[in-house]
């Protein structure tokens, strides 16, 4: 399941919701009126960002027993067809917690689960499809956050081009954290991380209310993406890669923290922050790549 990366899930969601809550209703929240809201968004990202790692895994389950022999399906520990049925009860759990919010949200968990399973099953087979299909699987989880209220601005779906632009460079870097990378994936990926730094600016120049906190976060998320993927980028070894895209995922709470701190202040980006010492201690003993 990756269950290090889940609370990087939950900030995407939880960061659309106090960003579009923030644009449609003013900065004012409150637990008692949005907790459940908040909640059952959390546990439909949650169990779809968990069960296409499950499904991943079992789609990759002949390349992993030449590669990654230890994981579950290809060492035994797990048989193709539990991993089949957990997964699929993840994804029946997500979409009820969707509809239960509305009929929107959960058309837009509907859209996102197509996205993982087509990554899942084929798109990953083809080296830029892959790329763009999972910086999609991102910016719809921000949107996904973001549908509760279903009144979207081009600005706002900026912010979720920024994030699959980040992401999409995530996933070109780690085509290389089995065999080692290539300085072209590198390059590749530092340029869109730069993209999505450029494109989040361009988007604060004229929407942020917060725009000195929103620079302090975008610096946090800067030092700790960026760091290991030029380090990667010099040595090129597989160790190195694998360090660099486990710190680009963790750091993307970093960046769902700085878009929420521009639109909404300190006090909803602190709520987002707090997922990003989970998410680091749980990275030690379950793997993030």
């Amino acid at each position: 399941m990756r269950i290090a990366n889940a609370p990087t899930a939950v900030a995407d969601v939880c960061a659309g919701f106090f960003i579009v809550q923030a644009v449609t209703g003013g900065l004012s929240f409150s637990f008692t009126d949005h907790g459940m809201t908040l909640f059952c968004l959390s546990v439909t990202s949650v169990c779809l960002y968990s069960a296409g790692m499950v499904f991943n895994d079992l789609f990759d389950r002949k390349v992993d027993a030449i590669e990654r022999p230890e994981r579950p399906i290809p060492s035994g520990k797990v048989t193709s067809y539990q991993a089949g049925v957990f997964g699929s009860i993840l994804v029946l759990v997500g979409l009820l917690s969707a509809f239960s919010i509305s009929s929107i949200v959960g058309i837009a968990t509907l859209l996102l689960t197509f996205l993982i399973f087509t990554y899942d099953a084929s798109s990953k087979r083809f080296p830029y499809f892959s790329v763009l299909n999972m910086g999609l699987c991102r910016g719809v989880n921000l949107l996904l956050g973001m549908s509760v209220y279903a009144d979207i601005s081009l600005n706002l779906l900026a912010l979720a081009v920024a994030l699959s632009l980040f992401v999409a460079g995530i996933t070109l870097a780690s085509k290389g954290e089995v065999f080692g990378g290539t300085q072209n994936g590198l390059n590749g990926a530092l340029i869109t991380y730069v993209l999505a730094l450029f494109l989040l600016i361009f988007v604060g120049k004229s929407s942020f209310s917060f725009p000195i906190i929103a620079l302090l976060l975008l610096g946090l998320w800067l030092l700790l993406a960026i760091l290991p993927l030029l380090k990667a980028r010099n040595s090129l070894k597989a160790q190195d890669v694998r360090k660099a895209v486990k710190a680009g995922i963790l750091s993307i709470i970093l960046l769902d923290a700085a878009m929420v701190g521009g639109f909404c202040g300190i006090y909803p980006a602190l709520f987002i922050l707090a997922l990003f010492p989970i998410s680091f201690w749980a990275s030690n003993p379950f793997p993030v790549t």
